[in-house]
This record gives structure tokens, C-alpha cells and sequence, in this order.
């Protein structure tokens, strides 16, 4: 059975996961890490496994995939191991997604039309400059 602080550590990386806030790094084949708050979270999902380790490596906790598959999920629909195998999931995909290039705009995309506006010199509004004590702002209008 998992510890309580660690069911709610996972259950906040779920919920963070669902979001695509957790910047996920990948550690092995099948092993994202996630720093936080002074100590870094491993997910593996096959088999599911969770390790907390401080920042220097040592661990502070394991739970096997018999700790997560004894604990239920407390929002029903399963067990803890079934979450963290969605949570190596949504990691490998996050970092997938952050690797692959963003295909370029098709000709009929909004930003065809933003390169099609017509292009008209910018007039701007001559402004007094300004004092800071001794140093004078900025004012590229300015002839000296």
C-alpha cells in the first residue's frame, strides 16, 4: 500500500499530467523524471513503478508495481498502477510532441494572411523627452 503523502503526490502529478503541466525529462528507455520542490519523481511504466529521490539521488521512496496495483485510485476506475502507466504515457508523448517540429502554415492559414497585409510606413507622434535627474530619455527623433 502507498504511503499518504505519495498517493496525493501522484494523484496532483495525474491531475498536472491531464493539464500538460509537467515538464517531464527522460531518464531511460522507459523512465521520466519531473524536478520539483527540492527532490525529483520517477515514473516507469512497464512495469509501473514511482521513485522519490532527493536532488543528490538518494532515494527517499519506491513503490513497486505490488504497492501501486494494492492502492486503489481514490477517484475510482482502478489502481495506482494503472495512473502512473498513464503518467510514463502522457511523458513520452509530452516529450514526443516538444521534439517534433511544428509543420509549416499552408497557404490558406491564418498566417498567409498576416504576411499578405499591406505594409504602410508608421508614423509616430514626436514626444518631449523626458528628464531622470541628469540622463535624458531615449528619443529617437531627437538631432543633436
Amino acid at each position: 500500500m502507498l504511503h499518504e503523502t505519495t498517493q496525493k503526490l501522484v494523484v496532483t502529478l495525474w491531475e498536472m499530467s491531464e493539464r500538460n503541466d509537467v515538464p517531464w525529462r527522460a531518464t531511460s528507455e522507459n523512465t521520466w523524471a519531473f524536478d520539483t520542490e527540492g527532490y525529483v519523481v520517477e515514473v516507469c511504466g512497464a512495469p509501473p513503478q514511482i521513485r522519490i529521490l532527493r536532488r543528490d539521488g538518494r532515494e527517499i521512496e519506491r513503490a513497486s508495481t505490488v504497492d501501486l496495483e494494492a492502492t486503489r485510485w481514490p477517484m475510482g476506475g482502478g489502481d495506482f498502477a494503472r495512473r502512473v502507466q498513464e503518467l510514463a504515457s502522457a511523458a513520452r508523448r509530452g516529450l514526443e510532441d516538444a521534439n517534433t517540429p511544428n509543420p509549416a502554415p499552408s497557404g490558406g492559414s491564418a498566417w498567409s494572411e498576416v504576411r499578405s497585409l499591406p505594409r504602410h510606413p508608421v508614423e509616430v507622434a514626436a514626444q518631449p523627452t523626458a528628464r531622470f535627474g541628469q540622463i535624458r530619455s531615449f528619443d529617437v527623433n531627437r538631432r543633436d
